[in-house]
């Protein structure tokens, strides 16, 4: 069988689900010559784009500690910049692949989402991206998690059909996808699902890429 090079990529994010949390990502500051090159759009104070984009390079690269401090940075310069709240949420939730949250893991990452949509986006893209997020928490205390990140991944499957060029919203979207990957399914089905649309992104080398293929090897036992 032939296992695309995004497929790999993911099938190595899903065994970091396994690790340690300590050892995920809490290394000091992060290396902006490492993080690769991320354009998100945004409606903020331009100002704050460098900053923004940065946050989500180190979102991408699992630096969630790091990543939720840069979205209180945009926010600290631009108060009304309601999708770094988004950011916020995402950096909360964590590893997609570390499995099940106890409620008071969750209340943060809720806080964040609903201030969100209190302060609200200046578009409909961000509008989504926030309310994509809110699916991860909504009546979390008495919602089941797969019911929540399946309903995620719903939403960011509409906002991938509603904005198709968006990269930001496809590599999302990829993730989504494979947070739901039951480890039952030997055909990974998902994983492959979400290769797809990788795939077609045709991501650049960059050393997180590299790092996470070659790590995933070992997941597929490839040479």
């Amino acid at each position: 069988m032939s296992i695309p090079r995004s497929a790999m990529l993911i099938a190595f994010a899903a065994a970091l689900g396994s690790a340690p949390a300590a050892a995920q990502h809490h290394h000091g500051e992060a290396s902006t010559e490492r993080l690769g090159k991320v354009e998100f759009e945004i409606s903020c104070d331009p100002a704050v784009r460098p900053a923004f984009n940065r946050a989500v390079a180190l979102l991408h690269s699992f630096w969630w500690r790091a990543a939720a401090d840069g979205f209180q940075s945009v926010l600290e310069q631009d108060p009304s910049c309601g999708i770094a709240y988004w950011g916020l949420a995402l950096s909360h939730w964590g590893n997609p692949f570390a499995g099940l949250r106890p409620p008071e893991a969750l209340e943060p990452g809720a806080k964040a989402v609903a201030r969100g949509l209190e302060v609200g986006a200046k578009t409909e893209r961000e509008r989504a991206y926030l309310r994509a997020a809110a699916e991860l928490y909504r009546d979390f205390r008495t919602t089941d998690q797969r019911t929540r990140t399946l309903a995620y991944e719903a939403a960011m499957a509409k906002l991938v059909e509603a904005y198709p060029a968006d990269r930001e919203a496809a590599t999302f979207y990829a993730l989504a996808i494979n947070q739901n990957a039951l480890p039952t399914d030997k055909t990974y089905a998902k994983q492959l699902q979400a290769a797809a649309i990788l795939e077609r992104l045709e991501l650049p080398p960059e050393p997180r890429a590299l790092i996470l293929a070659g790590n995933a090897r070992r997941v597929y036992r490839l040479p």
